[in-house]
Parts: structure tokens; sequence; C-alpha cells
């Protein structure tokens, strides 16, 4: 054999082997490709099932904050059950009735800046955003479901007044806080798609800005910050509910009922649909499996719709033995989802007796009264609404002394830590008074007995001071502020009825007339 025999003898093997390795690559490399296309399948699945409401997958962020898109699909899953699931929507109704239910008044001490404040409170825009009985619903029940209420106070200006919108929570992806405390914050940023209509046809545009917080008033407004339009004219007050310390975003108050209520829903409907099942199978037949024909032919006679009542089943001994569905067996029973009720009662802080709507859990006490840890909680909610007020209403006061046209006028300054400052000229008062109804009725007589049973006796009612007395009948009254009221009559129970005007005077004269019901509560005593 030559050298050039040899020479193509292993050329061949090497051709061979190439191939060879060749093939065993391309078997690897489809085998990892198999390989990935299943774990990307089964890692698409796993994502499918963490989204489900029991199963919902919440990153964490920096420690442990749930992320921004995970906030979203939460609030999306409350606002749809709250308005699918009768016990969610239930609750959220309640929890509207007893804030906002018996209405509120909103006043200011100063006359001036009571004309300011009843313009901005009175404005039709504010109204249907704030104020009006279909906003304070409407907002009350987004913090069930979103927790964060972002409102806009678009300021003008020239004139100072205010008109107050909201940004849907979705829209707002961050919180910008100062680089010193991280308890400030700065600015909101939004993204959101805005709609625009013209003549030629419809077009979808992708707009972002910076919205700074009500709070935050520097020295320089730069126009654009970080690349980010800022409108100035538009600051924003963040209303949170359920919100761990130290993070960004209340987490949705009925997030804890969700799957509580839909288990609740399921059970019900599960039942619903095992009562439906039994309702078809009324009769059973028992036959041989050669005489099922016969056996069928029977049954059909005997269950026609047009079958007259009461008719006699005769058949032969091979149609078999017919006998009703015997489902006494059964033990479940619809009251079994009461414990499932119990928990979303226990998530939303709604007695079961209010929330299930059953009079026949509760008596006449539960019916007329509120538990305590109850209306504690709608107290707690009330002043939350009460501080919001407050916080917009100063904001209109300082825009109205900062615009060139507005009403009132005062000394604008900067305190040590650079915050703004502003004080009204003449001395004028800025509380402002948010007054709510008492959310358990008293009647007079029982403010009446109560008081002669805290004074111990006929003997000591002469004795008491007018003014002890007074706060006594406005406390039990649950009367707002009550010291302030006291304060105010005072001097008018000082004062001689020569010095006295006819508003003092009213004040005296009901003072006489309580010390005399409690007289006359002791006497018959």
């Amino acid at each position: 054999m030559g050298l050039r025999d040899l020479f193509r003898r292993d050329t061949t093997n090497t051709a061979v082997e190439l191939a060879e390795v060749q093939q065993s690559r391309d078997a690897e490399v489809h085998g990892l490709t198999h390989t990935v296309e299943m774990l990307e399948s089964n890692i698409t699945r796993l994502e499918q099932a963490l989204l489900e409401p029991g199963w919902l997958r919440l990153e964490a962020g920096l420690e442990q904050e749930f992320t921004r898109e995970g906030l979203r699909h939460i609030a999306r899953l409350c606002r749809l059950l709250a308005i699918k699931n009768p016990l969610l929507r239930r609750a959220s109704a309640l929890k509207v009735y007893y804030v906002f239910g018996q209405g509120l008044s909103i006043a200011a001490k100063d006359e001036l800046v009571n004309e300011v404040v009843t313009q901005f409170i009175e404005d039709p825009h504010n109204q249907a955003a704030l104020f009006g009985q279909s906003a304070q619903e409407e907002n009350e029940k987004a913090l069930h479901t979103d927790a964060n209420l972002f409102l806009t106070a678009f300021t003008h200006p020239l004139t100072g007044r205010v008109q107050v919108r909201s940004i849907p929570f979705d829209e707002v992806n961050d919180v910008i806080y100062s680089p010193d405390d991280a308890a400030e914050p700065w600015f909101y940023e939004r993204r959101w798609t805005q709609v625009i209509r013209t003549a030629e046809g419809t077009r979808t545009e992708l707009k972002r800005a910076l919205y700074p917080d009500i709070d935050y008033r520097p020295r320089h407004r730069p126009a654009m910050w970080g690349g980010w339009e800022v409108r100035w004219d538009s600051p924003v007050l963040h209303v949170h509910t359920n919100r761990p310390k130290n993070w960004t975003f209340g987490v949705p108050e009925f997030y804890p009922a969700l799957d509580w209520a839909r288990a609740h829903t399921e059970f019900l409907d599960d039942f619903r649909r095992m009562v439906k099942t039994l309702s078809k199978f009324l009769w059973q037949v028992k036959t041989k499996g050669s005489q099922l024909g016969k056996a069928q032919s029977a049954m059909a006679k005997a269950t026609a719709e047009d079958a007259p009542v009461g008719q006699t089943f005769v058949a032969d001994h091979g149609a078999g033995e017919l006998s009703t569905v015997k489902a006494g067996g059964i033990a479940l029973s619809p009251q079994d989802a009461r414990q499932l009720a119990l928990m979303v009662s226990a998530a939303t802080d709604i007695p079961e007796t209010m929330l299930m709507g059953d009079p026949s859990t509760g008596n006449l006490a539960t019916a007329e009264t509120l538990d305590r840890p109850t209306e504690l909680g709608f107290e707690h909610r009330r002043n939350l609404w009460a501080t919001v007020v407050d916080r917009l209403s100063q904001h209109v006061i300082d825009a109205s002394v900062l615009a060139p046209r507005g009403a009132l006028s005062g000394v604008v300054e900067r305190d040590e830590y650079g915050r703004l400052v502003i004080t009204l000229r003449g001395d004028r008062s800025r509380v402002i008074n948010v007054d709510w109804p008492p959310l358990n009725e008293r009647s007079m007589d029982e403010v009446i007995k109560a008081l002669a049973g805290s004074t111990g006796g006929a003997k000591d009612i002469p004795g008491m001071p007018d003014e002890v007395l007074l706060r006594l009948a406005l406390v039990a009254l649950d009367v707002n502020d009550p010291d302030e009221i006291v304060a105010t009559a005072r001097d008018a129970l000082e004062r001689s009825a020569d010095e006295r005007d006819e508003h003092e005077d009213g004040i005296v004269e009901a003072v006489r007339e309580l010390r005399e019901s409690i007289d006359r509560v002791l006497v018959a005593a």
C-alpha cells in the first residue's frame, strides 16, 4: 500500500469520525434545546400559578416591601371582588355608611378665612371630587381596595383658588424622598397614557411628570428635575392606610379577606351545585346489565313530564326494582360556611352580625349600638378624613395669601429648617373645625341621668361650677372639642345679665335648664 492509499484511508476515517462527532453534538444541542423549552414551559406554568389569587407572587424589593406591580395586581383583585363578592361589597358599604352616612360639618373659626374655605368646599368641581356624597363614597371605597389616594390640588397662581382631583393609584409609579430624610417625600412619579382626539382621528400619547408633595416648597422650583417635567402648581396629598412602617405605599385593606371571601362564595356555590345535582336524580333502578333496556324504558314511562300524578309503577322482574334516591345522609349544610365568613369579618373589622345582614344572629342591643372596638375603628377613620380636610384647607389658606389676587394676606417666611411658614395678618385664626355626628345616638334623658349619677347626689349640684357641668354634658353628648366650647362660654357665665349679649344669654339659659333637669331627675330618684 502506497503513501497515497494510506493518506486516502486516513482522510476517509477522519471524515467519518468528524461526521460522528458532529452528529453527537447535534443530538446534544437538540437535547439542550428541548430541555430549555421544557424549563421555560414549566416556569411559565409556575408563574401563572403564582399569579392566581391564592398564590399571588409578591416579590420583595429592597428589604420586604411589595413591588409596585404586585401592589397593582392586589388592588385590581380587591376592586373586582369588592364589586362581585357579596361579603366584601357589604363590608365596603357598611364602612361608608358609618363614616359618611350622617355627613360632617366644616367651618373655620375666623369669618374671612371661613369664606375662603367655604368657597373651596362648595366649588362644584371640588364637590364632585372630594366633598360631595358620591365623591365621599368613592374615595372611602378606594382606601378599601387601593389603600392609597393621591389628591392633587390644582392651584391657580393669580387667584389662589384650588380645585382637587385624584390621580389613579395605578399611574403613580414611585415616590422620591429627600436624600437627607427618608420620611420627607418630595415628588410623586406619574406615568400615564393620554388619549388625544382630533378631527383626523384618535391617538394615544405616553406621558410622565413629577408632582410635588403638598408640604414640599423649596426656594428654587426648576421646571425640569432629572429630565422630568415638574408640575409645581399641582401638589399632591398622599392619603394612605394599612401602610407598614417605612414602606412607600399602603397595602389594600381588603387584601387579607380576599382568599376567605372567595372560599366562602365557592363553598356556597358548591353546595348549590350539589343540591341542583341531587334534584336531577329522584329515582334509581336496580337491575341486571342484560335487562338495562327494559329498565330504561320503564323509567322513561314513569318519569315522563306528561305522566299523571299518583300513578302506579308496575314492571316485571326483569325491569328491576324502582326506588327513590336517599339524600338524607348528606352531612353538609350552608351554615358550615360561617367560619369562612368569620374570617372575612376579622379581616375587614366588621362584626359578623352586621356583615351577614342576618337579624337572627343579633339582638336589639347589637342592632342599636356598636361594640367599642368597631366604634373606635370608625372614629379613627373619621379622624383620618378630618386630617385630610384640614390639610387641604391649610393649603387653600396659604394659596390665598401667596396669590396676588388672593382674599387673604399674611407674612411669608422660612423657619430654621427652610420650611415655608405663612402667618395671617390681623391675628386671624387658621383653625378648621371638622365636626361629625355621634356614631351612637344618645337621648337627652340618658345624658341627664348619666350626669345625675356622676354628681353623686342632689347636694352636690348647687356647688358644682357651671362650666364643669357644661363640660360633662358636652362629653356625654360626644360633642367634638368640648374644651373650646367651655372656654367660649366661660366669659358669658362670669358676666352679669347687663353685660351679656343675646348669644351669651342663650348659653347661660342652657346651663340653667340643664341644672334644673338634673335636679328633677335626682328628686324623682
